[in-house]
């Protein structure tokens, strides 16, 4: 990592923080699933955000890129036309959404309350909005 001798696109899904195990095998599997567990939740919470302000910019700049309300998101979803999913993680049919979702290839984003902005944005949204692939043009 330090010697810039990993390709850059691998470099690019390696977490940014090395962890050390002191096993191998299952024990050291087990050893660095508790240790990693802080650099995984900053690693989702991280990306909560970016996706956030993505969606809250086009949602800004009404390029038809953003979608929310149920049906015009699963809609859209169906469609094939849906990049990112974001779901509140305090939504009860989030199972459902994450189904839909892994059968057209769209990246779902949780959303937590927890975060800046996660509570208006379950308010809001009721939870469910996404970003477009490309804005679909209506007949």
């Amino acid at each position: 990592m330090k010697g810039e001798y990993m390709d850059y696109r691998i470099r690019q899904i390696v977490a940014p923080k090395l962890v050390d195990v002191s096993y191998q095998g299952e024990a050291g599997l087990r050893e660095l699933v508790m240790k990693a567990e802080d650099i995984l939740r900053d690693q989702e919470y991280a990306e909560s955000l970016r996706s956030l302000e993505e969606f809250k910019y086009h949602l800004a700049k009404d390029d038809g890129m953003a979608v929310y309300g149920e049906e015009e998101v699963k809609l859209a979803l169906e469609q094939g036309l849906l990049k990112t999913l974001l779901i509140s993680d305090d939504r009860e049919d989030m199972s459902v959404w994450l189904d839909e979702a892994q059968k057209y290839g769209t990246k779902v984003v949780v959303v937590s309350k927890n975060i800046p902005e996660g509570e208006w944005f379950s308010k809001t949204f009721n939870g469910v909005a996404g970003i477009l692939r490309f804005k679909a043009h209506s007949a």
